[in-house]
C-alpha cells in the first residue's frame, strides 16, 4: 500500500491548483503570521482592483463592485475563515503525529480542502453573474481583450516545461510557494519537492487552452 511519511505531507499542495494556494494563504491568518494578516486585511482592496482592471466599468457598476466585495469579505471572515482554521489545526495534528500517512488519509485531506474551496467560491457566483449580465457590448469586447492578454502573459511565462531546465524552474517556483506559506524547508524537504515536482505531468499549456476556450464561451 502506498504510504507517505508525516513530513512529506508538507509537499501535498504541489499538485493542487494555484488558486488554492491563495485561499490557503488567507486561512493561515489564524496562525498569527503578520504577512498573512497584512494580505487578508487588504483583500477587499485587492479584489476591487483586480475586478476593475478587466474592463471599463461605469460609476454605478464600480459602486456595486465595492459593495459586493465588502459583503463577500465580511462573509468570508465570519463563515469561511473559521472553517479553514479548523482544517489547518487538524492538518497540523496529522503532521505532528508519529507513523506514516496513508494514501486514503491524504485523499480525505485533499477532498476536505477542495470542499472548503468550493464553499468559499459559491457566494461569489451570483453577484458576478449579475455584474456580467449588465455589461454592454463595448465592455464585453474589452473584457475579452483583457482575458486574451492574460492568457498571452501566462503563455510567455510558461515555455515548454518538459525540458530539464523548465522542470527545474517549476520545482523552484513550487519551493518558493511552499516556503512563503510554511517557512524555510530543509535540504531534505527541498530535494523531495524537486523529486515529486519532476514526476508531475506537464499540463500547463493544456490548462491554458481549456481556460481560453472557457473564456471565449
Amino acid at each position: 500500500m502506498l504510504t507517505f511519511s508525516r513530513n512529506e505531507l508538507l509537499v501535498l499542495p504541489v499538485a493542487m491548483k494555484k488558486s488554492l494556494f491563495v485561499i490557503l494563504a488567507f486561512a493561515l491568518i489564524g496562525c498569527g503570521c503578520s504577512t498573512f494578516n497584512l494580505v487578508y486585511r487588504n483583500a477587499d482592496w485587492y479584489l476591487q482592483h483586480k475586478i476593475n482592471s478587466y474592463t471599463s466599468f461605469n460609476a454605478v457598476q464600480k459602486e456595486t463592485i465595492r459593495h459586493e466585495v465588502s459583503d463577500y469579505i465580511h462573509w468570508h471572515r465570519k463563515n469561511a475563515l473559521p472553517e479553514y482554521i479548523i482544517f489547518l489545526q487538524n492538518l497540523n495534528g496529522v503532521v505532528q503525529s508519529d507513523g506514516v500517512l496513508k494514501a486514503e488519509e491524504m485523499t480525505l485531506l485533499r477532498a476536505h480542502l477542495l470542499n472548503l474551496y468550493r464553499n468559499t467560491m459559491l457566494p461569489a457566483i451570483p453577484p458576478a453573474a449579475r455584474l456580467l449580465s449588465e455589461l454592454d457590448s463595448g465592455q464585453i469586447q474589452e473584457l475579452g481583450k483583457s482575458f486574451a492578454e492574460d492568457i498571452r502573459k501566462q503563455k510567455r511565462e510558461k515555455p515548454d516545461e518538459s525540458t530539464d531546465e523548465n522542470l527545474d524552474k517549476r520545482a523552484d517556483k513550487t519551493i518558493d510557494s511552499l516556503q512563503w506559506l510554511a517557512g524555510n524547508l530543509s535540504d531534505e524537504q527541498e530535494n523531495k519537492v524537486r523529486e515529486m515536482s519532476r514526476r508531475l505531468p506537464v499540463a500547463s499549456h493544456m490548462y491554458l487552452r481549456h481556460q481560453e476556450a472557457n473564456q471565449g464561451r
